[in-house]
């Protein structure tokens, strides 16, 4: 009877050091994703549209990793006034892959409101094959809006773009 007692009191000890774990574990992930909200300068993305050179583009933002992983992936096609907009927490290199892609995409890496370099015409991954794509310097932003639209209308590096 006494062990089954301390048997008890040990499993329930247990159990209480997993819940406080998994506590700690769920308020850090909280206080992440938090920080990370706070920590992007909403005040450059005014509304959601981005122009560059006078073409408007209607843009859906992702901020957090599981959008930013899923991007435009899975999508049949992308409206030709329409676009992505990643935004990060600030300067970095991210790599970019058309896993998952069905329509070919021109990624435009931006730093600070300005183009610093274009990746076009990239098309679709081909099953079993991962092609990575990555900035030439680091980025706060990255817009991918439909291939070709990046030389339709003449976009080059020192671009300006802006928020409305």
């Amino acid at each position: 009877m006494n062990d089954v007692l301390c048997k008890e009191r040990w499993i329930m000890k247990q159990l209480k050091k997993i819940i406080i774990g998994c506590g700690i574990f769920l308020a850090v992930v909280a206080v992440a994703g938090i920080s990370r909200m706070l920590f992007v300068d909403w005040t450059r993305i005014k509304g959601h549209a981005v122009e560059i050179d006078g073409q408007t583009f209607h843009i859906e933002i992702a901020t957090t990793s599981i959008e930013q992983a899923r991007g435009l992936s899975g999508r049949a096609s992308l409206a030709p006034d329409a676009g992505m907009l990643f935004v990060f927490s600030g300067m970095t290199t991210p790599s970019f892959w058309m896993h998952g892609m069905e329509f070919p995409l021109d990624i435009i890496w931006i730093s600070e409101g300005k183009i610093v370099g274009i990746a076009k015409d990239l098309p679709p991954a081909v099953f079993g094959e991962t092609t990575i794509y990555t900035p030439p310097q680091p980025v706060d932003q990255v817009l991918e809006i439909n291939a070709g639209l990046s030389d339709r209308y003449g976009f080059r590096i020192g671009d300006a773009v802006n928020f409305r």
